[in-house]
Parts: structure tokens; sequence; C-alpha cells
């Protein structure tokens, strides 16, 4: 192999793709970067064995050639470099293979790795689905909270993000059992109406797209059998993100939500965050469900928040509501649970629905596009 790159290029390229490494897997291919020539461009690969991201960047070729090299050694030195053309060049000798990198002042040589057990690179020719940066990011943003964090095998379908376009409409989705998170868009990109998408994003995949995502870049989104498959493009970089499909069924979260609510009301969503957190201080050392009881209190229109803990004491406090109609009756939830689906609200206002002491319950802003479920707590 050898070639010459912008320095630039090279630095931006690899500072992304070395997150996607595995640096302390057992497998030492694992902890590379696998540099490929094509046709006037250099495509790096970097995989932690689920996921893989692959970048090209226009390059000079002057011989072709596949080698695998440190990814933390070797970004560190091309980001301490100057602007400036860079020369790669294969080198063999007795004491070992290696590749010079050389620029205008110097030059160092990298021992090429070992590539036998890197994984093989998927190529894709599967129809794509465009969505605009911004539709992925609130996509990713409005649902993640209520991914499941559980490594339990039934719960793998659970670790992701569920993203389906259908009938013009782009719907994003994520539960964990206790709770639910939507996110509805009606129109989506034109080339997409007719096309059909339906799967899951792995947690691994949502995080990696999550730093790309608020850029401004069409990112392209398709899957066969066995893998989901992502492009995008930054300026004079073109990425493309491969990750092992989830096997299995996404649950029918339809059927999750209450057909009929006994108490709604509405609050300032500012004052209601903050009251939640102080009371999770209360009891933290006590449950880790963090449990805080909410009540409303008719004849004052005010919501009461409270917690109780036999090791640091009580808290309440007390807030003025806008609007309230219904039952009135205490309930708990979990107050990280509840936290988290109060900030995906945009807006200055809750609006919260209750199903009852036992029901779910759904916080939204001015919009019912995108929601929040969540199941309440049973205390004794």
């Amino acid at each position: 192999m050898h070639l010459k790159v912008k320095q630039e290029l090279l630095s931006s390229v690899l500072a992304n793709l070395t997150k996607a490494t595995a640096p302390r897997s057992p497998i030492p291919a694992l902890r590379g970067i696998l540099l490929v020539t094509g046709e006037d461009e250099l495509i790096l690969n970097a995989s932690d064995g689920e996921l893989t991201i692959r970048a090209r960047i226009p390059a000079e070729i002057l011989d072709p050639g596949t080698i695998l090299l440190p990814a933390d050694s070797l970004a560190e030195l091309v980001r301490h470099l100057e602007p400036s053309l860079l020369e790669l060049a294969e080198e063999r000798k007795e004491e070992g293979a290696g590749v010079v990198l050389r620029w205008d002042t110097g030059q160092t040589k990298i021992w090429i790795m070992e590539a036998e057990n890197y994984p093989p690179l998927i190529e894709t020719t599967e129809s794509t689905t465009p969505f605009t940066c911004e539709e992925l990011r609130s996509a990713i943003l409005k649902t993640l909270p209520a991914t499941s964090k559980e490594d339990a095998p039934s719960k793998a379908i659970l670790r992701g993000v569920h993203l389906t376009v259908a009938n013009n409409r782009l719907l994003a989705e994520a539960t964990d059992g206790i709770r639910l998170a939507v996110w509805k868009k009606d129109k989506v990109a034109e080339e997409s109406q007719e096309v059909q998408f339906d799967a899951v994003l792995p947690l691994r995949a949502v995080f990696e797209l999550a730093r790309f995502t608020g850029r401004e870049s069409e990112i392209l989104l398709a899957h066969n059998e066995n893998h989901l498959i992502v492009k995008w493009r930054e300026g004079e970089m073109h990425y493309l993100l491969t990750s092992r499909r989830v096997n299995g069924r996404y649950p029918n979260t339809s059927e999750y939500i209450p057909s009929a609510y006994v108490l709604r009301f509405s609050l300032p969503k500012n004052p209601f965050i903050a009251a939640v957190e102080r009371a999770m201080i209360i009891n933290r050392m006590d449950n880790q469900t963090y449990p805080v009881k909410i009540r409303v209190d008719g004849e004052k229109n005010e919501l009461v928040v409270s917690a109780i803990s036999a090791s640091v004491g009580t808290y309440q406090e007390r807030i003025i509501l806008d609007h309230w109609e219904g039952e009135t009756f205490e309930t708990a939830f979990n107050a990280r649970y509840l936290v988290d689906g109060l900030k995906l609200v945009e807006q200055d206002t809750i609006h919260f629905s209750s199903a009852g002491i036992e029901g779910p319950a759904m916080i939204t802003g001015e919009s019912t596009s995108s929601f929040y479920l969540l199941l309440p707590l049973r205390l004794g």
C-alpha cells in the first residue's frame, strides 16, 4: 500500500472511527482500523464485532493494498500533525511489516497488525429510506430514555429504538416494559413515501448515530435479513454503519395505551421537575426506585409532591395547577423515570393524564404526537 491523503480528512475520520473499535477486546484485530484502498479513495473500517463504521475519503492511490493499524496510536499521531498532505507507505523488512507515515518535517513507522480475525465487510445493495438529520435526532432523543437497559436475552428486542416508516408516517418508539416513549411525524422525505422501513436500532448503533445527528446531511437507512445499514455524508467524507439486527418481534405498544383516563391536570414544567428531583434526594438512600408520590389537592388547586425516607426524613412541595379535572387520588412513581418523561416535553406546560392508581400515566406537551407513558409503583 502506498497513498497520499489530506491530514485534515484523515484526522477527522479517525476521531469518529476510533470510538467504534473495541480497545479492551480479547481479539486484537478489533483494536485496530482496517485501511483498504479504492479507486481514488481510502476506505477506513472500525468494528467492535457487533457494529462496524466505514468511512471513505479522497486519496491519491500510488499502490493498492489492505492493512490493519492500531486505532488509538494512529489517530493520536495524525491528530497532532499540522494540516498537510500525508504519505502512507507500506514497508516490509526483516524486523517486521509496518507503514511509514511521512509529513513535511518528519516521519514515523507503525507496525501492521494481524487482520486474520477482522470481521467481514458487509456490502449493501438494499434500497434505502431517507431521513433528515433532524428527524433522526428527534426520533432518538424523544425515545432513548425508555429503552431497556437489561442484558437478559428476553429483553434484547427492547434494547433499542424501533423505527417504522409506513403510509407517509415516521414512528419511533421505545419501551422497557415499565415506560413507553413515542415520537411521530406525519410527513417524512418525499422519496420515502412508498418505501416501508421497520427495524430496531440497537443501543450501540443509536449511541453512535447520536454523535452525528444534528449535522446538515441526509441519512439513509436500510436493512436486510441480518443487518441494519445507515449511510450519510459529511463534506468529502462518506460514512456507512452496519449493525447486527436484533431477532424477534417488537411488541404491539398500542395495546399499552389506556382507552380512558380518570384524572387530567396541567402545570408548569420546570417547577414540577424541580420538585420531583428534590424528592428524589430524600429517598435515594432507601430505595433504588426513588418512589415519589403525587396527588391533586382539589380544594387548593394544587399538586402535592411528597417523599418519605426512614433514614433521612420527609419531603412535601405544592405546585399551583393551571387546570385539573377528574378524580383525586394519590399515586407513586419511580422519580428518575418520571423526570425522564417530564424533560422530554419541549414546551413550558406539562399535560398529565392518569388511568388510576394502578393504570399508566401519559405525559405530553401541547401535542400528543410525542408522548411518554409510565406505570405507577405499587407501594406497600
